[in-house]
């Protein structure tokens, strides 16, 4: 199983906590939260119109606390790319540009970013937990692409506590920051995998592939 961040990602740890949260409050009593990552070059406000969709088709979420962090601004460095001089919101950087190929899960990214992220996504899952009365039972994390990744990562590091679940739409793992998957014995946090017929960053096959190693390694 992949190691905690380094000391050397506290300064990365940081700047994940740099932008606040979009927080949507339980109308009734808090038994469960949520906290869901967005993509790459989106916002925590991109989750919102997800409050009209639970409303439109008669899902009660009045006990549930919703949290949608923001990611930092970051500089990506793909050659001859424009998106190389612009700051975009994202849970960390890339240096190559693989998309929409079977190897897309092999980007070289910024390692560091996206353990200190993970970091980040586990803490406030902690802070979910402990108003919970310390129940992670009752805490669910994921996200949508890169997001997914990230929480995806958070959920399988040594150490991470058992979860509600791990909610992705259309994400990876990134192969080269964890080569092999193991469980913990007992149950592992459960992982809920929502995929597209078709995604111009992440090939369906390339998204069944992370899916397979997650159930290999002992994930359902």
């Amino acid at each position: 199983m992949p190691a905690a961040p380094a000391v050397g990602c506290e300064r990365a740890l940081s700047a994940a906590h740099l932008q606040p949260p979009v927080v949507v409050e339980p109308t009734g009593e808090h038994h469960f939260s949520v906290i869901l990552l967005h993509g790459f070059s989106n916002r925590g406000t991109d989750f919102l119109p997800l409050m009209r969709s639970f409303a439109r088709l008669g899902i009660d979420v009045s006990r549930v606390r919703f949290i949608f962090p923001n990611a930092p601004r970051r500089t990506m460095h793909w050659p001859g790319s424009d998106w190389s001089r612009r700051g975009f919101a994202a849970w960390y950087t890339y240096y190559t540009d693989l998309s929409g190929q079977s190897s897309a899960d092999a980007d070289e990214i910024a390692v560091c970013e996206l353990e200190a992220s993970a970091a980040a996504l586990r803490a406030l899952a902690a802070a979910e937990a402990a108003a919970l009365g310390g129940d992670y039972s009752r805490v669910f994390v994921g996200g949508y692409s890169q997001g997914g990744t990230v929480a995806a990562h958070a959920a399988v590091t040594e150490g991470a506590p058992r979860l509600a679940g791990v909610l992705l739409s259309r994400s990876v793992l990134m192969a080269q920051t964890i080569p092999s998957l193991t469980a913990a014995e007992g149950s592992p946090t459960p992982f809920f995998a929502f995929r597209s017929g078709r995604d111009n960053v992440y090939p369906i096959d390339v998204q069944c592939r992370s899916q397979e190693r997650l159930v290999a390694g002992g994930w359902t």
